[in-house]
């Protein structure tokens, strides 16, 4: 009997190698399938992570930003302080007109007013004009003392008396002061 030869590709190997194939492929699916369910798991719990992470951070920079608004509110404070402590530097001490004013309700006679010096300084609040006058009255000492108490008076913290000298034997009251400002 002679059999027949045999194919090497008959239907039934088609069929095998196809089905096999096909079952790969399956298997090959199903794994990818697998791994992307694992990897989106661990997706979700690294979200899960990162969001409380997020909102500790969050919490963390709400305390220091509220730390620091209320340092800022303390230093606001000290400036407003600060600067309520400056001299009123805007408004001129119109020296002439005030030392003649003053020398008058002190009884004095004003004998001389005159500018010594001028100079503009540079300070940290901008620039500062400095005058130094020189004022010279005749009256009693009394009436001296009682002009340097309202010159003092006065002028605040813009006038401030560099020297002073009283003659009670000749009724003469000599004075050098200085006056601070914000040049014109």
């Amino acid at each position: 009997m002679n059999h027949p030869k045999s194919r090497f590709l008959s239907a039934r190997r088609i069929v095998i190698i196809i089905s096999v194939i096909l079952g790969l492929v399956h298997v090959i699916l199903f794994g990818w399938t697998l791994q992307r369910r694992s990897a989106s798991a661990e997706l979700n719990e690294s979200k899960l992570v990162l969001e409380e992470n997020l909102d500790q951070l969050q919490r963390i920079n709400q305390d220091q930003l509220d730390a620091l608004r209320g340092e800022l509110e303390d230093i606001q404070a000290e400036i407003t302080a600060l600067e309520a402590s400056f001299p009123e530097l805007g408004a001129p001490f119109a020296i002439y007109r005030r030392v003649l004013d003053l020398t008058q309700d002190s009884q004095l006679a004003l004998l001389e007013i005159s500018l010594v010096s001028s100079e503009t300084l540079e300070t940290a609040s901008g620039l500062i004009l400095k005058k130094d006058y020189r004022i010279e009255t005749q009256g009693s000492l009394e009436n001296c003392l009682d002009f340097l108490d309202n010159l003092e008076q006065a002028g605040l913290d813009t006038v401030s008396l560099k020297f002073a000298s009283i003659i009670p034997a000749e009724s003469l009251c000599s004075l050098e002061i200085s006056t601070l400002g914000y040049p014109d």
